[in-house]
């Protein structure tokens, strides 16, 4: 009896290790493919690293998903307001494929239908950390500009009012949304 418990367990522990081997693995590639995709396409970038890899869905046999976070400025712009944050997706469809950059928008919200509306959303632009909560949760700290709702006042372009944390929640038939979102600091 001993046995098949010592040896169940060692099995167990065995098959943990390599999955994680498998994974840490599969994002050190992330970061070579992500460093490739952005330097081809920005300026003024950082360079990718694991910190910057949030798992989604761990490698499998019907693939993987990664958020990575980045910043730069697409399309080499140069100007003040160019340069952004973005959460990207790298996928895997099948292991036997390889690693595609398959959207800069992963949470769905970084782009002008959502901008100076009433709905919430996320300034990518003045992103100060991502921290994944769970595989359908992220907490995201940014700036945002002052506004009718929270008030403060703005110091310029490069100088939004309000510091935000928010809660990004994976909704079922909905996709992505802010679910919370708590005002951390304001210029008044």
């Amino acid at each position: 009896m001993f046995k098949k418990v010592f040896a169940s367990i060692l099995l167990s522990s065995f098959s943990l290790s390599v999955a994680y081997a498998s994974e840490l693995s599969e994002k050190k590639e992330v970061v070579h493919v992500m460093n490739n995709y952005i330097s081809s396409i920005s300026c003024m970038n950082d360079k990718v690293e694991l910190k910057d890899i949030f798992t989604i869905d761990k490698p499998s046999e019907n693939g993987s998903i990664y958020y990575i976070l980045w910043n730069g400025d697409i399309g080499c712009n140069g100007g003040t307001g160019t340069h952004s944050h973005y959460v990207s997706e790298v996928s895997r469809f099948s292991p036997n494929r390889p690693l595609l950059v398959t959207t800069n928008d992963a949470f769905g919200d970084n782009n002008e239908a959502f901008w100076n509306t009433d709905k919430a959303s996320i300034n990518y632009r003045f992103i100060q950390s991502i921290k994944q909560v769970s595989p359908d949760e992220f907490e995201i700290v940014s700036y945002d500009y002052a506004d009718d709702k929270f008030g403060g006042v703005d110091s310029g372009n490069m100088g939004p009012a309000n510091k935000f944390r928010y809660t990004v929640s994976l909704v079922e038939d909905e996709g992505w949304k802010i679910t919370k979102q708590v005002l951390l600091e304001q210029n008044k």
